[in-house]
């Protein structure tokens, strides 16, 4: 059985940890505080423009945090079930045992009466702990499905945001459901998995992953030495390769097509001044 200082080291490190979580949450919420400020000042103002190596520095930085905040909450989640299952066994009631019935010939009256009546109470009292086990296993269930319903409630509407995000960014939607199944086969975390679905480019770097096999599985690798380091790596490295290819097709988009004279006239061919074509 647990002991009370397990309750309390587990409750301890439950503090310290969201302690730690708050303070990085009103971090970054300072941060994009300052943000809005600086957007809503004067558009006369010149707008920093990072180059991309500091760009990728920033990146990294921002991808280490949100791996830290996603292995806090994670921490968190763990040790909140630690907590719950000590206190499931330090709260849970004693059996009550029912004696066997008393043997009338071994004893005198008063002390037949007496077991007799023990018994009878002890047949009371384990009816009613019957009961209020049950009672308690159902109040159990019930949270237990309704945090079912809230996480499936929550992962539809992230969902749609995702697929919202990936028609905005030109990916189409079975191409996203083929992308999504391979990385499911691969063992991707639902970590890692949970930051695709919350990044701004999320649907990118899957149709990437699902089409690189080579960086999938780095990216798996990584995951099972660290979390984080996975998360880092898709914020960084595959931001920057995604950025690159973009750039590349740019790059080699053809000329545009000459549009033909007005009134479907042919445009006269060039020259010098005076000279005829035959």
């Amino acid at each position: 059985m647990q002991t009370d200082s397990d309750v309390d080291e587990a409750e301890i490190t439950l503090e310290d940890n969201e302690t730690e979580q708050s303070q990085n949450i009103d971090e970054t919420t300072e941060v994009d505080s300052q943000e809005n400020d600086e957007s809503d000042s004067s558009p006369n103002e010149e707008k920093v423009v990072f180059s991309e190596a500091q760009q990728r520095v920033l990146d990294k930085q921002i991808g280490k945090k949100v791996g830290k905040l996603r292995e806090v909450e994670r921490d968190n989640q763990t040790l909140r079930q630690r907590l719950q299952d000590v206190e499931a066994q330090l709260n849970k009631p004693v059996d009550v045992e029912v004696p066997p019935m008393p043997d009338a010939f071994s004893m005198t009256d008063a002390d037949y009466k007496e077991k007799v009546a023990q018994r009878d109470k002890a047949i009371v009292e384990s009816a009613l702990q019957k009961k209020a086990a049950e009672a308690q296993e159902e109040a159990a269930a019930k949270q237990r499905a309704d945090r079912i319903a809230e996480a499936q409630q929550e992962a539809e509407a992230k969902r749609k945001v995702y697929e919202n995000r990936a028609a905005e960014l030109g990916v189409a939607l079975p191409e996203l459901q083929q992308a999504g199944q391979t990385l499911y086969n691969a063992g991707l975390h639902n970590e890692v998995a949970g930051y695709l679905l919350d990044a701004d480019n999320g649907p990118l770097i899957s149709q990437y992953l699902g089409q690189n096999p080579l960086e999938l599985d780095n990216v798996i690798q990584k995951q099972n030495r660290s979390i984080s380091d996975a998360i880092i790596y898709m914020h960084t490295e595959i931001r920057a390769k995604l950025q690159s290819l973009a750039k590349s097709n740019v790059n080699q988009a053809p000329d545009p097509i000459e549009k033909p004279a007005v009134s479907g006239k042919q445009k006269k061919q060039g020259g010098p001044q005076g000279a005829t074509f035959e």
